[in-house]
This record gives structure tokens, sequence and C-alpha cells, in this order.
């Protein structure tokens, strides 16, 4: 019995030992990219008597949406602006975008653009020629 609970105990201890590895996508052609900004404002206020207080604030956040090709097949791809790279390669002629995730192993393309946060996704990079910079890259028509 105690070697079974010495054997258990290391194949649990070097299970959490795993080593956590940065990988990257293949390229995700892109069809169309576009910037969407969304405000979420809100209000309180409150008073006791004679004396109140009263509070504001206005919040905003910046996702980009991109069709992209993913298995012969073209979907939407949504992040936000914060997890964006831009790298300037003017020898190509389509823009692409790849992912940058760390993990222990490998993970298809489709479970990662599905869920991001599981996988810990960490940018995501725009590869585009710098005649699309900056304000013709919004929106990217091929």
């Amino acid at each position: 019995m105690k070697q079974f609970i010495l054997i258990l105990l290391i194949a649990i201890l070097s299970a959490c030992n795993t080593p956590i590895n940065h990988y990257k996508t293949d390229k995700i052609l892109l069809r169309q990219l576009v910037k969407t900004t969304e405000i979420t404002k809100s209000a309180s206020a409150s008073y006791f008597l004679i004396l109140g207080t009263a509070s504001y604030s206005e919040e905003s956040k910046t996702t980009i949406k991109v069709m992209g090709k993913v298995h012969g097949l073209y979907r939407l791809i949504e992040f936000d602006f914060n997890d964006a790279r831009i790298k300037i390669d003017n020898s190509i002629n389509k823009p692409y975008l790849y992912l940058k995730y760390t993990g222990s192993e490998k993970v298809p393309l489709g479970e990662l653009i599905t869920n991001p946060n599981w996988f810990l996704v960490t940018s995501y990079v725009i590869v585009c020629p710098e005649k699309y910079l900056p304000e013709k890259l919004l929106p990217i028509n091929l």
C-alpha cells in the first residue's frame, strides 16, 4: 500500500511540473478587418437627508473583428485591441494573422479561436505590407 501511495504521489508531482512552451499558429489569411469601440456608461447617486453623493464612470473597449480563412472556410475572429500586434512585411501581398499562445502542448487552430482564454493566447499578430498602414489598415480590401 505504501508503494502505491508513493507511486501515485510521484505521478501527481510529475504531472504538475509539465513545462510551459510558447507556440504560434499557421498563417490565417485575412479577408476583412473591422475595429469597433464599445462605450459603457454608468452613473449612481445617493443621498441621506441633506447630504448626497453622485458618481459617473465611462469605460471604452476597442475590439478588432477579422474574417480569417481557417481550414478552407472564412470565420469571424474577434479579439481585444490591447492583444493586437502589427508586423510590417513589404515582401507579402496579402495580409495574414497568426496567434501566439502558451501551453504544455500544441492546440488545434479551431479550438484556439473558439476558446482563446482557455489556451492563454498572448497576442494576435497581423502581418501586412506598409501600404496598408496607418490609416489604410481599416478596412483591408483584397
